[in-house]
């Protein structure tokens, strides 16, 4: 699973433990509102199926540019 707030770290530990998977967060910095300046992913991801989870998808700006980094590392799936 990959999440993107650092809020949500306990939260996803305990789901992740629950399924018996690993987790990786996305470090995000915006300069404006809805503008992404950078994106940073922290933990592994390769040869996975990657969930990535987003609290709130008003424009999926920040789901449709992690899918568009992020796919190349993940050979199976990408589920947001």
């Amino acid at each position: 699973m990959i999440i993107k707030y650092l809020c949500y770290i306990i939260r996803v530990t305990a789901l992740a433990d629950r399924l018996n998977v690993d987790f990786a967060l996305i470090h995000k910095e915006r300069k404006k509102a809805n503008e992404v300046a950078s994106m940073v992913l922290v933990g592994d991801v390769t040869n996975r199926t990657a969930i990535l989870v987003d609290d709130m998808a008003d424009t999926c700006g920040t789901i449709c540019l992690a899918c568009d980094k992020y796919v190349p590392l993940v050979t199976y799936h990408m589920i947001a």
